[in-house]
């Protein structure tokens, strides 16, 4: 096998990779989709808000009035934290798990145009030919066709 994920809670190898790959594809995708579709509702949300003017009590007791500018990203940034700070979190935490997993779904294209597996990878033991070794077109055919050409399979011991 390749690794274990503790997410799914299966080995990663020969048989699945393909679809752990379609299930990274799929859900870095809907992040990225989330995070877009949640900063047009906080947007939609907050700019009636902009351009208005509103009173503070300063201190003194005074009333003052503040009209809500939006000059520049952070003064929107701004404007969004002070007046939804729910809606705010909730696009964080999207963008969070958005660049996390197109991170991810990157790093594994990578390690199969390298002809890698995580295990290869994070061991370092890259240097070392593997009775495996192709180009990375073959690897790249093999994991998404899913094809008995593996030299695992032509050698009798099965899938891994």
């Amino acid at each position: 096998f390749d690794h274990h994920c503790m997410w799914l809670g299966v080995d990663i190898g020969l048989g699945n990779h393909r679809w752990f790959l379609l299930f990274l594809f799929v859900h870095a995708s809907y992040s990225c989709l989330a995070v877009y579709l949640c900063r047009q509702a906080l947007i939609r949300r907050v700019s009636p808000s902009i351009g208005k003017t509103f009173y503070t009590r300063s201190p003194s007791g005074q009333l003052s009035p503040i009209t809500l500018r939006a000059d520049s990203t952070w003064a929107l940034i701004h404007i969004c934290l002070v007046l939804e700070p729910v809606h705010f979190f909730l696009v964080m935490v999207c963008l969070a798990l958005a660049i996390a997993l197109v991170a991810f779904t990157i790093h594994h294209i990578t390690l199969i145009a390298r002809n890698l597996t995580s295990r290869e990878s994070a061991l370092r033991m890259s240097h070392q030919v593997s009775p495996y070794a192709t180009n990375w077109a073959h690897h790249a055919r093999e994991i998404l066709r899913g094809g008995d050409d593996h030299p695992a399979f032509q050698q009798g011991k099965g899938p891994t």
